[in-house]
């Protein structure tokens, strides 16, 4: 009986974890979803470690199959291929 109850305890523990972190995500994309986008920094480097393009500003992102394409906030879509370079995304 007392392990059924740890057992439980720690069920109901992680549950509670995951809830948690999945609320969190939810908020943070519902915020991006009204106001068009969050607050980002995108840094494109090539494969020699030289930064070769730059954009700060609100945009939304998506990544799909070596590229990364958003939205600026002036309607802009942008789409960076990335084969043997590196791209940075940082949340202001």
């Amino acid at each position: 009986m007392k392990k059924l109850k740890i057992l439980v305890v720690a069920l109901t523990s992680v549950l509670a974890i995951t809830m948690l972190t999945s609320w969190e995500r939810l908020k943070k994309d519902r915020e991006s979803n009204w106001s068009n986008g969050l607050h980002r920094e995108v840094i494109v480097y090539s494969s020699t470690g030289e930064e070769i393009w730059r954009f700060e500003g609100k945009c939304d992102i998506n990544y799909s199959s070596g590229r990364i394409l958003f939205d600026d906030e002036n309607n802009k879509r942008h789409t960076i291929y990335f084969e043997s370079g590196t791209v940075i995304v940082n949340e202001i």
